[in-house]
């Protein structure tokens, strides 16, 4: 609610949280990458600014959790980046991991994810590049062997969903997206 956020912007974009310890950490966006806790998902403790960059429009942060340590995900429209933490207060520099034109030059990049599988870690984000909807159902696939690996790698496939999330579930992996504006959520 804006009015529990007096001393920030009204809107809150593309939320990432987790489980860290006894709290709950939020990061969201615009204007910066915002951190909020809460010990319970309802009341929460504003941080304000916790990650800018030298680009204007940082954004759809995600969060990784691997050994210990956070890998915040997200974009600036151009590059997908990342910053790594152990505490949501401290982040190291921030690292571009993937710029690569293979997907398509003046090609916006949306709503990033990591997620990790027999050992491979997968990037996937969607695209706009004004030749779909505002909610392009286009979303790539990228594999790496490291958690940062993927700057000029190609696409290893597209999904057919906007700002696809992934659950797995006794082995079973579901993914979830947008298609808008005829079918809502969709699993």
């Amino acid at each position: 609610n804006p009015l529990d956020r007096p001393d920030e912007q009204a809107e809150c974009w593309a939320p990432g949280i987790v489980k860290a310890g006894n709290m709950y950490e939020m990061l969201y966006s615009p204007g910066g990458i915002r951190r909020a806790n809460s010990p319970d998902l309802y009341n929460w403790t504003t941080h304000g600014v916790v990650i800018e960059s030298e680009y204007p429009h940082i954004r759809d942060p995600f969060i990784f959790k691997e050994n210990g340590l956070y890998y915040i995900v997200y974009n600036n429209f151009e590059n997908i980046c990342q910053r790594v933490t152990k505490d949501f207060v401290s982040f190291s520099e921030e690292k571009i991991i993937f710029g690569s034109p293979e997907v398509g030059t003046n090609t916006l990049r949306e709503s990033p994810i990591m997620l990790k599988k027999d050992g491979l870690y997968y990037l996937i984000f969607c695209i706009y590049d004004r030749q779909n909807s505002a909610y392009d159902n286009r979303s790539y696939v990228f594999v790496s062997e490291t958690p940062d690996g993927f700057r000029d790698k190609n696409p290893v496939a597209m999904l057919y969903g906007h700002a696809p999330e992934f659950m797995c579930e006794n082995g079973k992996w579901y993914m979830f997206s947008v298609f808008w504006p005829e079918n809502g959520l969709n699993m």
